[in-house]
């Protein structure tokens, strides 16, 4: 048996019993084998929402459009009708716009670990734009009042950062056109401001976590077919 070898075996026994969870997506499966000792099921699949290996959806940041309607989800109403976008909009967007809230709640409940929180404070301001923008997208689409988009998200001056999006909004001949200008063009100025602030994800603080941790995390994507 090599040196190597060796090494790994006294490490892993050094670990500890080592359990593994898998964690599926919109592309893959993710496998997660972690030291019993040290974290729990539960921490881990809090944790290994910080991935940049797992897509949108099931990572942070969390994002939600306000139209969305899932039928299999209690929670909307009117989905696959005319409702709605219509009648059941609002109460339907606020479902999206809590989903955004709790996952904002959720990365201060991760434990606090080293590396760890320079994660959180990575996907913080991020969590916190989401969450905020929807708040704002809806507010707009139910008073057409432009005065809301006009105030700081996230250090996000759109006054300054995003002021040709937000002429455009004013001078709409129909709220549908100004809501499909704030949709289009206000968010997407806003969102691309924001990531160009944050960077890059902090990969090698990741990378560094995991081996500390005694983590190891093997994603296997899917055909897309």
């Amino acid at each position: 048996m090599s040196r190597l070898a060796i090494a790994l075996l006294l490490a892993m026994w050094a670990i500890g019993p080592r359990k593994t969870l898998k964690f599926q997506d919109p592309g893959g499966v993710d496998s997660v084998t972690y030291p019993t000792a040290s974290f729990s099921a539960g921490e881990i699949k809090a944790i290994i929402r910080l991935s940049p290996k797992l897509r949108m959806g099931t990572s942070y940041p969390v994002f939600t459009q306000l139209k969305l309607c899932d039928k299999s989800d209690s929670r909307y109403r009117g989905c696959g009708t005319e409702a709605a976008q219509g009648q059941w909009f609002a109460a339907n967007a606020r479902v999206n716009i809590q989903d955004m809230k709790s996952a904002l709640e959720d990365l201060d409940k991760i434990p606090k670990l080293k590396g760890l929180d320079q994660i959180i404070d990575y996907e913080r301001p991020l969590q916190r734009f989401y969450f905020d923008a929807g708040n704002v997208m809806l507010q707009f689409a139910l008073t057409g009042d432009s005065s809301v988009l006009e105030d700081p998200i996230v250090a996000i001056n759109p006054r300054t950062e995003c002021a040709d999006a937000l002429l455009k909004v004013k001078n709409a001949k129909s709220q549908t056109e100004a809501n499909n200008l704030v949709e289009y063009g206000w968010y997407n100025c806003m969102n691309a401001k924001l990531w160009k602030k944050v960077g890059p994800y902090p990969t090698s603080t990741w990378k560094l976590f995991l081996d500390e941790a005694g983590i190891t995390e093997t994603y296997l994507p899917e055909d897309d077919d």
